[in-house]
């Protein structure tokens, strides 16, 4: 994953798939969804995409973020591996 040439900072390498957070052409604020059982790297994820105008959702665990996901579509979701 690279990351645009306008945007420098390493720690945003795992919220760039596709697109920009914010797209600044239609002005709309896309959302993202952290699931991760530590809350030091939510909260790390959840400063840097907010940052960028990311509109940010958490969850400890699994079950958690299926009833987040019931209520509310995200544009990006970030899960743990373990």
């Amino acid at each position: 994953i690279t990351m645009p040439k306008e945007r420098r900072n390493p720690f945003l390498n795992l919220l760039y798939p596709c697109k920009y957070f914010y797209n600044k052409k239609e002005s709309v604020m896309y959302s993202l969804l952290i699931v991760d059982d530590e809350e030091m790297i939510r909260k790390l994820i959840r400063k840097y995409a907010e940052f960028e105008g990311y509109s940010v959702a958490e969850a400890a665990d699994g079950m958690e973020a299926v009833m987040l996901c019931r209520e509310k579509s995200f544009d990006l979701i970030s899960k743990s591996v373990s």
